[in-house]
């Protein structure tokens, strides 16, 4: 048996005393490297378990500088709708932005708005040609659901829009210039090419630290089984 030590402390034993630091809170690094290039800005990955991480928290954690992975215990094609909807929630250019036809009816739209969580839908037409914008100022004071998009909407010659080119801060100043919140993309034979909005853009000022790849949108994982 060995030695009994004749001092032993416990935490509530030690107190440490204040003093002055040359270090400045601003210039702590607590980054880490998680695999490959990937580098989260926090230490911090959630737990794959279904009372732990889905959607809403793999969006904050990442928002934070961390990363979520979402559970397995469901069916591949629900874990799937929760990845989507993480990397759906901030974009620096959304490349494939939900859109509507000028036929949809104010009912449809409404319907869409609710299950995709946007408020407004750029227009096309069969071609992938945009026509148009609407949004939920657009359908103030409509009253009968079958209302046609293409009554409602605001069409492309009264739209301020970017080229597939455009760049972030020249998107900037486009949607402040205009005062808007949505910017279309189009490419040279005006088909829809992506969509920049405000939210995207206040969401990437406010979260300077979040964990993003590549295309500017949020990092998460998926969790897989053994041999999967």
């Amino acid at each position: 048996m060995g030695d009994i030590p004749s001092l032993a402390l416990s935490f509530d034993d030690v107190l440490l005393l204040p003093g002055l630091s040359e270090v400045l809170p601003g210039e702590v690094e607590i980054g880490t490297p998680f695999g490959g290039s990937i580098h989260l800005r926090i230490p911090v990955l959630s737990s794959a378990m279904d009372t732990v991480t889905e959607a809403e928290l793999a969006i904050a954690l990442a928002r934070e500088g961390g990363m979520g992975v979402i559970h397995r215990n469901c069916p591949v094609t629900h874990q799937a709708e929760q990845v989507a909807r993480v990397k759906r929630s901030e974009n620096t250019v959304i490349q494939n932005p939900h859109t509507v036809s000028p036929g949809t009816t104010l009912g449809e739209l409404q319907r869409l708005m609710h299950i995709k969580g946007v408020s407004g839908f750029p227009v096309v037409d069969p071609e992938g040609r945009l026509v148009g914008m609407v949004t939920s100022r657009d359908m103030w004071y409509i009253e009968d659901e079958s209302t046609p998009v293409s009554a409602m909407m605001t069409p492309l010659g009264k739209l301020a829009t970017g080229t597939a080119d455009t760049s972030y801060e020249e998107a900037l100043k486009i949607l402040y210039t205009h005062r808007i919140e949505k910017l279309p993309l189009i490419n040279a034979d005006g088909k829809l090419a992506g969509l920049i909005t405000k939210q995207d853009v206040v969401k990437r000022q406010t979260f300077t630290h979040a964990a993003k790849d590549a295309n500017g949108q949020l990092r998460v994982g998926a969790a897989v089984g053994v041999g999967e």
